[in-house]
């Protein structure tokens, strides 16, 4: 199984990102030469990319055209291709000939990253810090040599990818469904509730400006917190975690969501969640199943009567049976009865705690 993560380069002097910048200009120019030709069904041969005019070396030259076999196999497989296959965001894709991690002796930096520049034997070394996430995967997985470096917001960024050897899956164990929420993270059908304060987080993220370092703080901020909640689902005798099918999420939403709701909304993560637990769940050997969502939060676990109106906010109360619980709860019941393909009429559930 792999890992990716990223880390800033912003320690880097003036100088040394002029010089990324500049490789970042003639890479460009090169992938999008090769995706023009992809497009137009030219070749792009060994001998074409010899005889192919750029400051780029020929190894250079290699990876340039790999990122742009995959950007063109990507695009050639939507189902929509309104505009040619193209390269707009700054990416570059390099293998160990181009980028090597170094541990630094410098106490003020952890690492250094050495990056081949357009200058043949002239690398610059680029310095990063570490932090307790990051630490964990370079003390206890491989680190992949090479990396991809990216730039937003005007900084340039490395993501590092690991290794490590995957976990069997256990055979034995409960099976647990988990609803993911937005005024908490997540409640199990064990009764268990993971992230109580992710509301009180989306609410202080809000109050920033888009696009301010705050702004982006906020968000570091969400995920940190759902990855060291989500953590807690994870207990030694867990066979089996099912979760929700939530692609789609937004669909035929536009216009019936306020503005307020829509910008919250965008903090929320669900999407991030679940790759997060599908990460973890690969971790711990856990199986890791989806179900349709489909009514999971108006049916009653008990009857199995669904009614729209059987939920009001974070209060379920079934209009047949009368059957009342936690809304989270009771949907997290019928995420794991649907995959159990089992329904238990008449016993009463555990009581949310």
């Amino acid at each position: 199984m792999t890992r990716s993560l990223k880390v800033t380069l912003k320690f880097a002097n003036t100088n040394k990102q002029t010089q990324v910048d500049g490789l970042w200009v003639i890479y460009r120019q090169a992938v999008q030469n090769f995706l023009n030709r992809l497009y137009t069904q030219q070749d792009i041969s060994e001998s074409y990319l010899k005889d192919y005019n750029t400051m780029l070396s020929y190894r250079y030259k290699q990876c340039a055209k790999r990122q742009a076999l995959s950007i063109f196999n990507a695009w050639s497989h939507r189902k929509k291709k309104k505009n040619k296959p193209t390269l707009r965001t700054p990416s570059m894709t390099l293998d160990c000939r181009f980028i090597d991690v170094q541990r630094s002796s410098n106490s003020v930096f952890d690492y250094w990253v050495k990056i081949a520049t357009l200058v043949k034997g002239h690398p610059i070394l680029l310095p990063f810090k570490s932090y307790g996430y990051l630490n964990q995967y370079l003390n206890d997985w491989q680190l992949v040599r090479g990396g991809k470096l990216t730039k937003h917001n005007n900084q340039w960024f490395l993501t590092l990818t690991f290794k490590q050897e995957t976990p069997e899956i256990k055979q034995e164990g409960k099976t647990v469904g988990l609803d993911i929420g937005y005024r908490k993270l997540a409640v199990t059908s064990e009764g268990q509730i993971i992230g109580q304060n992710l509301k009180e987080l989306i609410n202080k993220a809000d109050q920033k400006e888009q696009g301010s370092n705050g702004y982006y703080r906020s968000k570091s901020e969400i995920k940190n917190y759902i990855n060291r909640e989500l953590k807690g689902v994870f207990t030694d005798d867990l066979q089996c975690l099912v979760v929700e099918d939530l692609k789609g999420l937004k669909k035929n939403k536009r216009g019936q969501w306020s503005r307020t709701v829509n910008r919250r909304f965008n903090f929320w993560l669900y999407g991030y969640s679940l790759n997060r637990l599908n990460q973890l769940s690969e971790n711990y050997g856990v199986h890791n199943p989806s179900v349709v969502a489909k009514y999971t939060s108006q049916s009653c676990s008990i009857c199995g009567y669904i009614d729209k109106l059987n939920r009001n906010g974070e209060y379920f109360k079934c209009l047949q049976c009368g059957h009342q619980s936690d809304a989270d709860f009771n949907a997290s019941i019928n995420i794991r009865n649907r995959f159990t393909h089992q329904h238990i009429v008449g016993v009463i559930p555990k009581p949310f705690l």
